[in-house]
């Protein structure tokens, strides 16, 4: 029972990225009249129209790194799973290429460290034979949006190539004194849905951070397009799979097991109570807690709203359910009716209570990874995932209806209990019902 579930976890964490299939198309790129691109991390203002133009190539090929033959120049060559960035500095301004060796959708780069109030220059192949270079930017983590008037603007290289299976893309702006750069990279499969600068891209299939070192010579023995590894999560990936771990183990391993314990072992021993209690409260509680203040700090870190729409407010409101059903179970163990002679409707409020709690825990991790973590990230997790979650409910599922099959049994004790009128000790019938 504990396998399913960690899997699920592990899959969750180290699903950094994972490529999508689209039906390839060959287009080979030439400049595209639209001028939209990305500004650098420092704002300046914006650049004359006539700027230098990028460095001649040696070669179309999307396979050949065209400057790193050139003896004495400067820039750094930095490469993500499915894309390499390449920086050239040619004098007063900067060359980028977007390399790929898979089949590509559309490629960024932003001048940052996240995504928010990030510089982006987003570039696609259309099947017109041009390419689309489009500015953009946004506040949170969306869709961006063109950016009108963007600190620098881009300029298309006419070098840029697409085919079925490899792509490059340039462009050129205006540099400055900073020799490092934090850059953030988006890789998709997916086509935009016109050659239009403000088409709309769907979510990337890979994306990260890198550094570049612009001092440096650019050579030879860079890593080719789509031979380096896996893109590392940043601080707030990390806090978020934190978040997912400890709310996952709490809310769909621990919470699940407490009930099951008590469903099946209630009517044949008295000390079924004492487990039933050690793992709603006192395992379950400290992770819940956990995984919680994660979320909250991952919130923080981003700068959204806390408690918005969907995921997020699902979640405290499962947090305060989870608290009232605590002391829900408190009140029944510790302030007993006296001379009942039937099960007491706060029991059953107990019980049912409990089961929506466990079916709004099963929905909070699947909004979790399938809305909310692609949205904050930018990153999908693998099918897997989905198979795991639909076994893992089934198996829940069909052990506690097994349980069930305990009820006569359990009845039958109560209404002996209840014509001696006292409490069952061997069976402790009248602790809180299990849920």
């Amino acid at each position: 029972m504990i396998l399913p579930l960690l899997s699920l976890f592990s899959l969750l964490s180290t699903s950094v990225v994972y490529a999508g299939i689209i039906t390839p198309k060959s287009v080979v790129v030439r400049q595209y009249g639209g001028g939209y691109g990305p500004p650098q991390e420092a704002p300046s203002p914006p650049p004359s129209s006539s700027l230098p133009s990028p460095p001649p190539t040696t070669s179309a090929n999307p396979s050949t790194n065209s400057t790193s033959s050139a003896s004495g120049v400067l820039g750094d060559k930095k490469c993500g799973k499915n894309m390499c960035v390449t920086a050239t500095v040619d004098g007063s301004s900067v060359e980028y290429l977007l390399s790929s060796t898979r089949q590509v959708g559309w490629m960024a780069i932003g001048f940052g460290d996240e995504m928010r109030n990030t510089p982006m220059v987003i570039m696609w192949g259309n099947g017109d034979g041009s390419v689309t270079l489009s500015q953009r930017s946004v506040s949170s983590y969306a869709m961006p949006v063109v950016d009108p008037t963007p600190p620098k603007v881009a300029t298309l290289g006419q070098e840029s190539i697409s085919t079925a299976s490899s792509s490059e893309f340039r462009f050129t702006v205006e540099g400055d004194s900073q020799t490092t750069q934090s850059i953030i990279y988006a890789y998709s499969t997916a086509a935009p849905s016109s050659s239009a600068v403000d088409a709309r891209i769907s979510v990337h299939q890979e994306n990260g951070v890198l550094t570049l070192d612009l001092s440096k010579p650019l050579s030879s023995g860079d890593d080719s397009p789509g031979v380096a590894g896996t893109v590392p999560l940043t601080d707030t990936q990390k806090l978020i799979v934190a978040h997912a771990v400890f709310c996952g183990l709490g809310f769909l391993f621990f919470l699940p097991g407490g009930v099951l314990l008590a469903r099946y072992f209630r009517t044949f021993t008295p000390t079924w109570f004492k487990g039933h209690w050690s793992i709603q409260f006192a395992i379950s509680g400290p992770v819940i807690l956990i995984g919680f203040a994660l979320a909250i700090a991952a919130v923080v870190q981003r700068g959204t709203p806390h408690f918005s729409a969907g995921h997020k407010a699902w979640g405290l409101v499962l947090i305060v359910l989870y608290l009232v059903q605590c002391s829900l179970g408190a009140i029944i163990h510790f302030v007993k009716p006296k001379n009942r002679t039937t099960r007491p409707p706060q029991n059953y409020g107990h019980a049912v209570l409990g089961l929506f709690i466990i079916a709004i825990s099963f929905y909070q991790v699947r909004t979790g990874y399938a809305n909310a973590w692609p949205l904050a990230t930018g990153l999908k997790a693998p099918g897997a995932v989905d198979i795991i979650w639909i076994v893992w409910l089934v198996l829940m599922i069909l052990l506690y209806a097994g349980g069930l099959a305990f009820l006569p049994k359990q009845w039958r004790k109560e209404k002996e209990s209840q014509l001696i009128r006292q409490p069952s000790d061997k069976f402790g019938l009248r602790q809180p019902s299990s849920f």
